[in-house]
């Protein structure tokens, strides 16, 4: 599945896309790596790309910009991920364009509240580090937003609610109690993502 941003692209590789990606790789050590992703992708099924590297690509130029690496599913609410972007692509708008892509899925595709990220080249930390991400041990660490439960439960509720209250001649009526029981329901999501979002943090620290 492709992630589309106005600055970049990542599209995770399986298959014969990393097959090919493993043959036409010319270092040792990474070539190992890709290997390894390629063993844990099939071993882990329907898991693989929390284990797959994933090609960046610049949004405009169609260029490949480096590779993306999650270190495995997430554990207790958090997620590891390493950046290898190759020059001049270090530290750049489309790098950071990929970045944000490979947050946003885990943070939507996974129960998942923390991405530790951590960069090979000093221009890519630098980047990382301007998004006011703790560092601790060469690893920053970025949160997931605050989820709006509690204003998108009551504007749902209040639609609703005027919807139900017009069939019986009381939309009025119908928009305030479906706007208080969508309230209440957000109310409920956001304390427990808070609780979660807490005890993650808790663990980190």
């Amino acid at each position: 599945m492709d992630h589309r941003k106005r600055a970049a692209d990542i599209v995770p590789q399986n298959g014969l896309d990393l097959r090919h990606l493993i043959e036409t790789e010319t270092d040792a050590d990474r070539r190992r790596t890709l290997e390894g992703a390629a063993e844990n992708c099939r071993t882990h099924g329907s898991h693989w790309q929390w284990y797959a590297p994933w090609l960046a690509y610049d949004h405009a130029t169609g260029e490949q910009m480096g590779l993306l690496y999650f270190d495995g599913a997430p554990k207790d609410g958090v997620a590891s991920l390493t950046l290898e972007f190759t020059e001049p692509w270090r530290g750049s708008q489309s790098a950071g364009g990929a970045l944000s892509a490979a947050l946003e899925w885990a943070f939507k595709y996974g129960e998942v509240y923390v991405v530790r990220v951590r960069a090979v080249d000093q221009e890519t930390r630098g980047m990382v580090a301007l998004r006011s991400a703790p560092e601790k041990n060469g690893w920053y660490e970025l949160k997931k937003p605050r989820t709006p439960w509690i204003p998108a439960w009551l504007v749902m509720g209040l639609l609703l609610g005027a919807v139900g209250g017009k069939a019986v001649g009381r939309p009025a009526l119908g928009a305030v109690i479906g706007a208080l029981i969508g309230g209440a329901v957000g109310a409920v999501f956001s304390l427990r993502e808070k609780r979660r979002r807490a005890a993650v943090m808790q663990k980190l620290s």
